[in-house]
């Protein structure tokens, strides 16, 4: 890939600014996407509750959600388990 990179800008060198000024905004604009991302996990994260799982809230006038089957009851812990990990 770096060979065909350089035979572009050979052939090519008025690409070079250009190319350059674009990935610095892509790599400004991922950045951003991280870092809001972060604060979305650090958020999530402060408001665990000790069991591990995050309360959800409800907002007015929305219906309750559905009742939790037994498969869904038996798989919570193992889930918030699975997310404190990762994070």
């Amino acid at each position: 890939m770096l060979i065909i990179i350089l035979i572009i800008f050979g052939e090519r060198p008025e690409l070079l600014d250009e190319t350059l000024r674009d990935a610095r905004i892509i790599a400004e604009a991922l950045d951003g996407v991280w870092a809001h991302l972060d604060r979305i996990l650090r958020h999530a994260q402060a408001r665990r509750v000790p069991d591990g799982s995050i309360r959800v809230r409800r907002l007015r006038g929305t219906c309750g959600p559905a009742p939790a089957t037994p498969h869904d009851a038996a798989l919570l812990p193992t889930a918030a388990t699975q997310t404190t990990e990762m994070c």
